[in-house]
């Protein structure tokens, strides 16, 4: 199933993101656990991010198989880094027998310049995969300035080469303050990109996870949310009712001004996406309307 096909029915998208098992059979229990649970809320489709090198982007495949198992599209993710054309075709032709039609085209964060094999940009993995193999693909797109970006319209300008080069879709970055998301989709507009966008949220229940996810991602932090985070950083239930309640805040307000879609970064826990879900459920119906 092509996932952009999706839009020509409904008007507005549910997706899960998970990850695959660091190591090659580590966890698979696990994993098969968790998607089991997430399948509950019979999402959309779920992306499964992919692990750069060796034996790992095997179970991105594998995680991917069973998610296809569960009647849910998957997603596969592919960073180009310090790839060989030769490896991202062998990739993309396992994606393939597994009947995974669907690929998540980013360039990764491991990428080296001086590598000649590896694409500049995912752009060009995207229009690369798009002339040689029957698969679709999506991209990223960040709320606030890539790390790499000096200015705003550098990001634009780059969605717009996504666009053209066969890009179905973005899916934004994470962020915690709708505004950026709705600057950055303004200016998309503005600029003639047409693609659905679709919001990345991520609830942070647990303030080591905050830090982490800050330095990773330099996502800002509103005030009010960096507050509640610094007074209850050592109460693990109020800081899951504190993720909880910011995601779904973020959520209804995103659902209230006609956002594409939702895609919720699960970090694999299934806890807090079956609460998410629960709490948001109610704008989902109102929002989820066949075209």
């Amino acid at each position: 199933m092509k996932i952009a096909d999706i839009w020509q029915k409904k008007k507005f998208t549910f997706s899960l993101e998970v990850f695959p098992p660091k190591k090659e059979i580590e966890n698979w229990d696990a994993i098969e656990a968790t998607l089991r649970q997430l399948a509950q809320i019979q999402p959309d489709f779920i992306s499964v991010t992919y692990g750069a090198g060796g034996s790992t982007n095997k179970n991105t495949v594998q995680v991917a198989r069973f998610i296809k198992s569960l009647d849910i599209e998957p997603l596969a993710h592919l960073t180009c880094a310090n790839e060989t054309r030769e490896g991202i075709d062998a990739y993309c032709q396992d994606l393939l027998a597994s009947e995974v039609h669907n690929l998540m085209a980013l360039r990764g964060d491991d990428f080296s310049p001086e590598n000649p094999n590896t694409f500049q940009y995912a752009s060009d993995l995207m229009a690369y995969i798009h002339q040689k193999h029957p698969i679709y693909v999506a991209g990223a797109c960040y709320p606030e300035l890539h790390k790499e970006s000096l200015w705003v319209s550098d990001d634009i300008k780059a969605y717009g080469v996504k666009e053209k080069a066969g890009a179905q879709f973005l899916i934004s970055q994470l962020f915690f303050d709708n505004t950026h998301f709705y600057k950055m989709l303004k200016e998309m507009r503005e600029q003639d990109i047409t693609l659905p966008i679709l919001a990345g949220i991520m609830p942070i229940t647990d303030a080591h996870q905050f830090i982490r996810i800050r330095k990773l991602t330099g996502a800002s932090i509103p005030d009010a949310l960096a507050s509640m985070i610094e007074a209850y950083k050592d109460n693990k239930e109020a800081m899951f009712e504190i993720g909880i309640n910011w995601a779904v805040l973020q959520i209804s307000d995103l659902l209230s001004k006609g956002v594409d879609g939702i895609h919720l970064y699960t970090m694999n826990n299934p806890k807090v996406a079956l609460e998410v879900h629960r709490r948001i459920d109610v704008f989902l119906k109102d929002n989820v309307k066949e075209r």
